[in-house]
């Protein structure tokens, strides 16, 4: 089943309200919520010419920004160390 396009006036809240229900849909053909809600963003940043997020952008919590200093940190600790 095809993913239903944004409708002219609708707003990306709309948009998913409608179209993430539709996606999840019923019976052996179900979906998980978050693939259905994947589905409908990327058919919601095709209609508006959106790009997609890389793949570096698409996880990054502050977590994993701090993991990723702290890395550094001790990379620059150890180089002048020695």
């Amino acid at each position: 089943m095809p993913v239903p396009p944004p409708k002219k006036d609708e707003t990306q809240s709309e948009f998913m309200s409608r179209c993430v229900p539709a996606e999840i849909g019923t019976g052996p053909d179900k979906r998980p919520q978050d693939q259905a809600v994947a589905m409908c963003l990327s058919q919601w940043r095709r209609a508006k010419g959106i790009p997609e997020p890389k793949k570096d952008d698409e996880d990054k919590s502050p977590r994993q920004e701090f993991a990723k200093t702290l890395e550094r940190v001790a990379e620059f600790i150890e180089k002048g160390a020695t």
